[in-house]
């Protein structure tokens, strides 16, 4: 099985392939929403999200952010769940690039969304 080129200094593909994959939003959300669901520690979603996926691989800019959060959380070894998730963007003054906090909690609900 071959690996893609990515850049792990920048964690990017090379722009050539990054055009050219696939988009599922839905997926996007789901994988979002199954990391702050398991908000244990260690966080198994996170850990199986960690092995397969860069922030770059997010289509939405939304998603991106939040995933860029995330990591950071579980790299500080705090849980993973939607009010951490929240107060970390206030901090960073991502929050309302990242959707709000109402889409923060939509991403739990299951129903994918657009």
């Amino acid at each position: 099985m071959s690996t893609l080129p990515i850049n792990r200094r920048t964690q990017r593909l090379p722009a050539e392939i990054a055009d050219k994959r696939p988009v599922n939003v839905d997926a996007e959300r789901n994988v979002l929403g199954s990391i702050l669901i398991d908000n244990g520690i260690p966080n198994m979603a996170m850990k199986a999200a960690r092995e397969a996926l860069v922030p770059d691989d997010f289509s939405v800019e939304e998603n991106r952010r939040i995933f860029r959060n995330m990591l950071f959380l579980d790299d500080s070894n705090q849980p993973i769940e939607s009010v951490s998730l929240v107060e970390n963007l206030q901090q960073n003054r991502e929050l309302d690039a990242a959707g709000g906090a109402g889409y923060i909690s939509a991403l739990m609900d299951g129903k994918p969304r657009l």
